[in-house]
């Protein structure tokens, strides 16, 4: 099984460039963490894209038959018809800054950002279009998701799972070792850990580790969790087991404060406190636990501009920071831009029917450069994945043949999966339904493992395997070259009869040849728009 490791500071990319600072459009005030300049819009349902900024002036009008990135450092990416992401000046004509077409992007941090191109690692380019580094391997393993910048900072994913970072030179600082990282705030990032060897499910943790990889603090996952992903002042929010018990603690893990009636939290921001109370309301308190606003609204949305409340589906109230209403507004929607949008502090976006929306100010007066759309937006692009390490390596680990998946036969004992370690022997499962669930992220995959018996609810001696599903989570727009390549890479080693749909899901069910095995291939999307491919196997 995985171990961590300690590495000292790796230099396994290729340095770079010296790399200048972007400029803003209209010397907009940049904030720590904010980055996105402008979003796409459109006037009518059907329309093209046009962009606009947060104080609602058009940079250009709608021009463009495909949804674009958001926009930053003067730049966006837009998708031709072939889904191939291009590289364009933010202005009133923009204008294509290379030849090249890209598979997957990211969005411009401090003039940097990661793409991928057909059949390649991930790469940074900077606002000209020019390779600055390239993020191809660590520790002899393939790169095949490359992040955005925060903090100076970036989060890289290798072919077994693991995350690291590397900073703006394009130098390893931080090895991959964890099965999940966020980004840093203020020097500091929380990442967790993989699964250590034994039948020790709970030895899973967590740590706040600094920019050199030092822990800061590591704890237990049994005995506190994250409930925030970042530090603000030192300071984030972790509950307790039974995560009805929430406290504040600083980077050294040493409690701070606790936080009495609280039931789950949403967000910490400018030393204040977003919370629900037992009763499924919001309200907001201070660091030091003193309760600024009632929990008396069935949701607040602040990320440290304007708040806004609402009790019901259609009035809305602007707020102060003492729980004031400001301005109550008649609307179908108000959008509360997150700290990533430069000028964010300052504008709300309203949808005052299904027709037209408009731009607010933080006090809820409609501005007077504000534009009317039918929709704002634009992709939001996090991180550039690889556009066929993901499908070979999801059928390659598959081991699927005429026999089964995995090594698994259809009549194998659960037992045998753990202790004859013909699937990884570390795992979390699930009693639910006769279901045991292997998690990919804990065991350096990158897909999970679905194995449903005929045991009661745990397995006993007497159970057997009757299904098995593997599901890999993808970008929506891999989707369709991703499951190409892997159901190629699967029919190398079984051999197909096509037979027909399977119920409920867009997929073509294969009957194995000679074999009484049935092999499910689809693309789905679940209720959080995310994509799935996935391999199911059995009668």
């Amino acid at each position: 099984m995985m171990k961590s490791k300690i590495y000292a500071l790796m230099a396994l990319f290729c340095t770079v460039v010296v790399i200048g600072s972007c400029s803003m459009l209209n010397d907009e005030k940049k904030e720590s963490n904010s980055y996105v300049q402008a979003v796409s819009f459109k006037y009518d349902e059907g329309g093209e894209y046009g962009m606009v900024n947060l104080n609602g002036e058009v940079i250009f009008e709608p021009r463009f038959k495909n949804d674009f990135t958001e926009a930053s450092c003067d730049r966006f990416f837009a998708q031709d018809d072939d889904g191939q992401w291009e590289l364009y000046t933010l202005e009133a004509n923009p204008k294509r800054v290379n030849d090249e077409k890209y598979c997957d992007v990211g969005v411009f941090v401090d003039g940097l950002c990661p793409v991928t191109q057909k059949d390649s690692w991930p790469k940074y380019i900077d606002t000209e279009g020019t390779v600055v580094f390239e993020a191809k391997e660590c520790n002899g393993k393939n790169i095949i998701t490359a992040g955005i910048f925060h903090d100076g900072m970036a989060r890289f994913q290798t072919e077994d799972n693991l995350y690291g970072y590397i900073n703006e030179t394009g130098e390893v600082v931080i090895a991959p070792q964890y099965y999940f990282v966020n980004y840093f705030y203020e020097g500091k990032a929380i990442v967790y850990k993989p699964l250590k060897s034994g039948k020790d499910y709970g030895t899973r943790g967590w740590a706040v580790i600094d920019k050199n990889g030092q822990e800061l603090f590591s704890s237990k996952i049994s005995r506190m969790r994250p409930r925030l992903d970042g530090f603000e002042n030192d300071l984030t929010v972790v509950s307790l087991k039974d995560g009805k018990k929430y406290q504040l603690i600083n980077s050294k893990g040493e409690q701070v404060r606790v936080l009495d009636n609280v039931e789950s939290t949403m967000g910490m921001w400018g030393g204040l406190i977003s919370y629900e109370d037992e009763d499924y309301y919001d309200g907001i308190m201070d660091t030091e636990g003193k309760v600024l606003i009632n929990p008396e609204y069935k949701h607040i949305e602040w990320h440290g501009g304007p708040m806004v409340a609402y009790d019901n589906d259609s009035e809305y109230y602007i707020l102060g920071k003492k729980g004031e209403v400001l301005k109550t507004v008649e609307a179908k929607k108000i959008w509360v831009p997150s700290e990533k949008y430069i000028g964010y502090k300052d504008r709300l976006l309203c949808y005052p029917d299904s027709a037209k929306g408009y731009f607010m100010d933080s006090q809820g007066n409609r501005l007077d450069s504000s534009i009317e759309f039918k929709s704002v937006g634009g992709e939001t692009m996090t991180a550039a994945v690889t556009d066929y390490n993901l499908a070979e390596l999801f059928a390659r680990k598959l081991m699927v043949t005429e026999d089964g998946m995995l090594g698994v036969k259809i009549n194998t004992a659960p037992r045998d999966i753990e202790e004859d370690n013909i699937f990884l022997s570390e795992g979390e499962k699930d009693y639910e339904e006769h279901v045991i669930t292997y998690k990919g992220k804990y065991l350096g995959n990158n897909f999970d493992i679905i194995f449903r018996h005929t045991g009661e609810n745990s397995w006993d001696e007497n159970s057997r395997i009757e299904k098995i599903f593997a599901i890999l989570d993808i970008p929506h727009h891999h989707v369709p070259k991703l499951k190409e390549a892997a159901t190629k890479e699967v029919e190398k080693v079984a051999k197909f009869f096509k037979d027909t749909q399977f119920v409920g899901y867009q997929g073509k069910v294969y009957k194995v040849e000679g074999k009484d095995m049935y092999y499910f291939i689809s693309d789905v999307i679940d209720e959080d728009a995310q994509n799935s491919f996935f391999i199911y196997y059995g009668k």
